[in-house]
């Protein structure tokens, strides 16, 4: 393993070469192809039709026709694996042909989704089990599992039968499918049900349209020895790339502009990645999953491209893609991190600089937004008062065509009959209508209770939801109460402890006191032997020799006022490193409690402006619940009231076109039976040629034939006015129907009258309430929807604060025990220099003692006795006795002390043990990540200078800008 933290790794790339093997629907039979894909090593040759030589690509594994998915399992998907385990983020991208060998590998029980599942869980079982049978229970992990389908920007989630509106959103952990549901179980079986009903769920014709993706969060953590790790993998199907091989225009055309969009700016990404440089991975959804990968994130990737014999096009194009793809480089984290958290404290720092730099601009952007949409508006009048125009012109003309067959209608009268035979169809339209309103009045009141029942259905899950909140939180202040009260006894117990082995240390100095003063009185009795052979004249010696002795005497005085002096100084500063030490203890333990008191008094407001802030907008969402039932309740009375009075006036109006058919008829009855006589009369006045002309019988006969004339024309204008009266019945009649329709005329003749004109007003106010009185009910709707959003957001925020709770309680119980670790190994040092000084202290009062306690004898006899207790001296063979007598005896009581402390340790509870263990590797992280924070430091240094540096590039652009509109504003206006 390298000393570097981040090592960059290449894209890993695997080719699957397909059989040459094909299916004929014809032959009913396997018939082999011309195979144009093949492969030497990892050397892959694709024969071009269009060209002499094939063409060679290398890839960094090559998997062949008779390959099965256990290969492609332990080559590539294997390593992905093992990385997650390992803390690792990896990504594993299947992309093929249509024809290919990707369905073959990525469906059944055999699958690459299901092995990958199957594999991972069944590890983590594993090591769960192995840990718990060595006798660690604190290990402990967390699987969750999402899939969807991705067909252009649309997600379809897998795990559901209902799915719910989704959407890619940027998140500490990385890119999440937000929307989408998220499976959690503890056994490998019930993951691979949730896997066999992600793959019955997908839709086998939509498949080769979009893009398959399986997101795996695992979660792995030992809360004994104080370490977490987090890893995701992706396994994604892509779509099939046929389309690389073709012209990106006509593709659109054919397939739609959305379809193919994410592979095409793959493509783009990958040809013009750089390492250093920002690649534009918003694009297109399927690049925003794969974002740490164009973007250099802590992630391995492994490409596999399915290849397919018959189709030498796509297959080159593929396998350019796969060159483009294997100069990317990602930095995967090669060190030991165990410490959860750290690539998504990168990703936060990321996502707070993107959104330092789109604040930084903003200036910027908002003076080129405000040009755009002046732009935008200025175009979008002109269109208005083009369109306003053309519109102005053409209901002119409609108008004067209107007219023309206004004049025309009423000239044809003869066309009464076919007019009437409509308008009875017309009322079997409107009765129709009223049949279909009423359908829709039932069905908007089913969905108006459907609605009540599903606020009602609501409202307890909301009271729900702030109960348990409650209860979380008192919870959580339980929680917070009984570890601080723990803590404070862990400290009483710690001190309780040392003030113990300060008695015994005190007791220790006592006996080695008592032993001093033994070894002082051996020494004055073997001084006294010593002067009593002096007297007995036993020794003598020169004066030279003596004068010799009298100088190292005066040197023996000078070395002891020296080792004094030392020892009044290191006396002075050990007393001072006390002094300090307690104070930084005091001080260090006094800032802890501080901290401590402020961090809950913020929780606990926090918790509280949270819970009422929740239930401020539970009450709120009710009251706008309840008023919009109740607009919804007034919408449906006023649609019944409406439909009521159409009825009425459909009765009104099939009464009066019944009793006007009855006077027509009757009309045209008394009309026949008239020219019925007339006729009569006319022929028996012809067959009676006795009467001339002046005789009375043909006078009588003429003016009875003038009578009846005169009441035929009679009955004549009264039939007409009853034609009109029919005539005004049936218009009104079709205006009533149109209202009924809901399609009122948006226009009327200029010889129509003010009565006709309000009618047709009227008409258009009454489709415009129906449309109102509708809106209430979508409002209802969406107000629904927007609730349900509102409230999984609050649960998010709740595991975000859960989480942010249970780390700072983490770091803290970390920061407490390190400080007592210092606080224990300074008393120990402390406790050394004492025993030191006071040794020092001891020896040097022992030898002035020496000195002093020798009588004041003259001349040759106080001579004599110094040199006998320099002889004494050399006999022991060491004139540093007394400080290898004190070196012993610390060597004893180290020795006694460490004998105390193992068996302290030994004695112990497990605990404890693991805290100090916890300890331990926290202090080797916090060295490593106050590293890591220095070289972030830098990082952040250079990021802002770089964004200094395109703030004022985005200036300059913005002004240059500025002034090009200017000057094409003033061209315009001077030409």
């Amino acid at each position: 393993m390298d000393d570097a933290l981040l090592k960059p790794c290449k894209v890993k790339c695997s080719v699957k070469v397909g059989s040459p093997w094909v299916w004929d629907e014809e032959w009913q039979d396997y018939v082999e192809k011309p195979g144009d894909v093949s492969a030497v090593g990892t050397l892959v040759e694709v024969k071009d039709p269009k060209a002499l030589r094939a063409r060679e690509f290398r890839a960094d594994m090559v998997h062949g026709p008779d390959a099965t998915n256990e290969d492609v399992i332990m080559c590539d998907l294997a390593p992905s694996l093992e990385a997650v385990l390992n803390g690792t983020d990896s990504v594993l991208f299947i992309a093929g042909v249509s024809d290919g060998a990707q369905a073959e590998l990525m469906d059944g029980a055999e699958g690459l989704a299901a092995a990958a599942v199957w594999q991972l869980a069944q590890e983590l079982h594993d090591r769960q089990a192995n840990h718990r049978a060595n006798g660690a229970v604190g290990y402990t992990y967390h699987m969750r599992l999402q899939s969807f389908h991705l067909s252009g920007d649309s997600l379809a989630d897998l795990l559901t039968d209902t799915p719910e509106a989704a959407r890619l959103v940027d998140m500490p952990v990385g890119v999440v499918a937000e929307g989408v549901r998220t499976a959690s179980a503890t056994s490998a079986d019930e993951f691979m049900k949730y896997v066999e009903g992600a793959q019955r769920r997908r839709d086998p014709s939509t498949r080769q349209h979009g893009s398959t993706v399986f997101i795996l969060d695992v979660t792995q953590a030992d809360y004994y020895e104080g370490w977490g790790l987090h890893g995701r993998f992706l396994l994604i199907e892509s779509v099939v790339m046929d389309c690389l091989s073709e012209d990106k225009g006509l593709v659109q055309v054919r397939e739609g502009y959305d379809r193919y969009r994410g592979v095409y700016h793959m493509r783009s990404l990958a040809k013009s990645w750089k390492p250093g440089e920002a690649c534009e991975v918003h694009g297109s959804s399927l690049t925003w999953l794969l974002r740490e990968v164009f973007t250099g994130g802590s992630i391995e990737a492994h490409f596999l491209f399915c290849l397919a014999q018959g189709k030498a096009a796509v297959s080159i194009a593929l396998m350019e893609l796969m060159e483009d793809l294997g100069k990317i480089q990602t930095n995967p984290v090669t060190q030991d991190h165990r410490v959860a958290g750290w690539a998504r404290a990168m990703r936060c720092e990321r996502i707070a600089l993107k959104a330092t730099e789109k604040g930084g601009g903003s200036v910027d952007r908002d003076t080129r937004s405000l040009i755009l949409e002046l732009e935008k508006r200025l175009a979008a009048a002109e269109r208005t008062k083009e369109e306003a125009q053309r519109i102005a012109d053409a209901r002119q003309e409609r108008a004067h065509a209107f007219q023309d067959k206004y004049v025309v209608a009423l000239e044809n009268q003869e066309s009464m009959n076919e007019k009437l035979i409509g308008t009875e169809e017309e009322q079997l339209k409107a009765m129709q209508q009223l049949i279909e309103s009423q359908m829709e009045t039932s069905e908007i009141k089913d969905e108006y209770s459907e609605m009540q029942y599903t606020d009602n259905v609501l409202l307890m899950m909301l009271e729900q939801e702030v109960a348990e909140l409650k209860e979380s939180a008192d919870k959580k202040l339980d929680d917070l109460g009984t570890k601080q009260a723990k803590r404070l006894e862990d400290a009483q117990n710690s001190a309780q402890d040392l003030r113990a082995r300060l008695d015994a240390l005190t007791e220790a100095k006592i006996q080695t006191e008592i032993q001093k003063e033994v070894q002082k009185g051996d020494l004055e009795n073997k001084l006294h032997a010593l002067r009593l052979e002096l007297r007995e004249g036993r020794l003598a010696d020169s004066v030279q020799h003596v004068q010799e002795k009298g100088k190292y005497e005066e040197s023996m005085n000078e070395e002891l006022e020296r080792l004094r002096q030392a020892l009044e100084d290191e006396r002075s500063r050990a007393r001072q490193v006390k002094d300090d030490v307690h104070m930084t203890v005091r001080q260090q333990m006094q800032r802890e409690r501080e901290q401590m008191d402020v961090v809950l008094q913020e929780e606990r407001q926090q918790l509280g402006l949270s819970k009422e802030e929740q239930q401020s907008e539970v009450r709120v969402a009710l009251e706008q619940a309840k008023r919009q039932a109740e607009e919804s309740a007034q919408a449906v009375q006023q649609l019944q009231r409406e439909e009521r009075e159409l009825r009425e006036v459909l009765a009104d109006k099939q009464l009066a076109e019944r009793q006007a058919q009855q006077q027509q008829s009757a009309t045209a009855e008394d009309l026949q039976r008239a020219r019925r006589d007339f006729h009569q009369q006319l022929l028996e006045l012809a067959e009676s040629p006795a009467a001339g002309p002046d005789s009375p019988a043909r006078q009588s006969a003429v003016a009875s034939l003038r009578g009846q004339l005169a009441a035929a024309g009679e009955r004549e204008l009264a039939f007409q006015g009853q034609l009109d009266e029919t005539k005004d019945k049936v218009a009104e009649l079709q205006r009533k129907l149109r209202r009924v329709c809901r399609t009122a005329l948006d226009w009327a003749p200029e010889t129509a009258t003010d009565e006709e004109r309000a009618r047709v007003e009227m008409a258009l106010e009454s489709a415009g309430e129906v449309e109102i009185s509708q809106r209430p009910l979508v409002i209802g709707l969406s107000r629904a929807q927007e609730l349900q959003k509102e409230l999984a957001s609050l649960q998010d925020q709740l595991v975000h604060e859960r989480q942010e709770a249970t780390a700072a309680r983490g770091q803290h119980s970390g920061d407490l025990a390190r400080l007592q670790q210092e606080k224990k190994k300074l008393e120990e040092g402390l406790r050394t220099a004492e025993a030191a000084a006071q040794q020092a202290e001891e020896s040097m009062a022992a030898q002035a003692a020496q000195a002093k306690d020798a009588p004041p004898a003259l001349g040759l006899t106080q001579i004599q006795d110094r040199l006998l207790a320099e002889v004494q001296s050399l006999r022991s063979a060491n004139q540093f006795s007394a400080g290898a007598a004190v070196n012993a005896d610390l060597q004893e009581q180290n020795r006694s002390l460490q004998a105390r402390l193992s068996f302290l340790e030994k004695n112990s509870p497990a605990d404890r043990r693991a805290q100090a263990q916890r300890n331990a590797f926290l202090e080797k992280s916090i060295r490593s990540l106050e590293a890591e924070r220095s070289e972030l430091l830098v990082r952040t240094t250079v990021a802002e200078e770089q964004l200094k540096q395109l703030q004022k590039h985005l200036k300059e652009m913005t002004e240059d800008y500025q002034m090009q509109i200017l000057n094409l504003k003033m061209k315009g206006k001077t030409g």
